[in-house]
């Protein structure tokens, strides 16, 4: 009886722990002081690995009862706290986001919430955290 409450413990704790590292999202800084919820919209990001590349993944959620178009530039932080931005027009990125819906970039699909970090010259080691630059939440009817 012993060896099985030990196993059930065992399994229940590797369980939470394998949980907890496909669950590191971390706020995206949407503004200087850090805060990474506006106007009803949470922003979070965690670094993965598509098809080989190292990636940032970005998710959304959508708190309203109505429907938002979300637009930024990515700006990253690096390991050596140095503040990477893009704010050239073909950088922008744009998204809807219906109401009431959390929307999580992935390796299969909403790729335009993924961005492989070879593309911005850094790696896993070298990049820090992401934030945005001009974030704009506009209401959609």
């Amino acid at each position: 009886m012993k060896h099985i409450l030990t196993f059930f413990i065992l399994f229940g704790l590797l369980n939470l722990s394998i949980s907890q590292q496909n669950n590191d999202w971390k706020g995206v800084f949407l503004d200087p002081t850090g805060n990474h919820i506006q106007q009803g919209v949470e922003a979070y990001f965690k670094t993965s690995v598509c098809e080989g590349k190292e990636v940032v993944l970005l998710k959304f959620v959508n708190n309203n009862n109505y429907n938002v178009e979300l637009s930024w530039f990515n700006a990253y932080f690096t390991s050596s706290k140095t503040w990477v931005k893009h704010n050239k027009p073909e950088q922008q990125v744009v998204f809807y986001l219906p109401a009431n819906t959390v929307s999580e970039g992935n390796c299969q699909n909403n790729t335009q919430l993924v961005f492989a970090l070879d593309e911005v010259d850094l790696t896993a080691n070298t990049f820090l955290r992401l934030t945005t630059e001009y974030l704009r939440i506009k209401k959609m009817d």
